[in-house]
C-alpha cells in the first residue's frame, strides 16, 4: 500500500514538474491531463513488482519465484503498450513510467530491508 501511494505521489509531482501534453492524435478513450509519466503504467509496475519482490523474498521454491516474477514483467509490459495503443500515451510516457515503478520498487525495498534487519534483531535480542 505504501509502495503504491508512493508511485501516485511521485507521479502526480512529475506530470507538474515535466509537464507534457499527451499525444494529440485519434484516441480510443477521452484522457485529461499531462500524459509523462504514465500513471496506469506505473501504478501496475509498482504494485505488480512489489508482489514479484514480497512472493520472492518469502518463498523458497525457485519455479514460484520464476513464475510469479515473469507475470509480474507481462503484465506491466502490457499495461503499458495497451495506454499506447489506446492513444493516451506515447512510448516515451510508458519507459518513464516504468524507470519511475522501478525506482519506487527499489526505494520500497531498501525499506523492507531496513525493517527485517530490525524485526531479526529483535528476536535476537529476545
Amino acid at each position: 500500500m505504501f509502495a503504491t501511494f508512493s508511485a501516485v505521489s511521485l507521479g502526480y509531482v512529475l506530470k507538474r514538474i515535466i509537464a507534457i501534453p499527451r499525444p494529440e492524435v485519434l484516441t480510443l478513450i477521452e484522457a485529461s491531463g499531462y500524459g509523462h509519466p504514465s500513471g496506469h503504467t506505473t501504478r501496475a509496475t509498482v504494485f505488480l513488482g512489489m508482489c514479484a519482490v514480497l512472493v520472492w523474498k518469502r518463498t523458497g521454491r525457485k519455479s514460484i519465484k520464476i513464475t510469479v516474477a515473469f507475470f509480474a514483467v507481462l503484465l506491466s509490459c502490457l499495461m503499458g503498450f495497451s495506454r499506447i495503443y489506446l492513444g493516451v500515451h506515447t512510448a516515451t510516457d510508458t519507459v518513464a513510467a516504468y524507470l519511475t515503478g522501478v525506482f519506487v520498487i527499489a526505494c520500497c525495498t531498501k525499506v523492507l530491508q531496513y525493517f527485517d534487519f530490525w524485526a531479526e534483531q529483535d528476536r535476537c535480542t529476545k
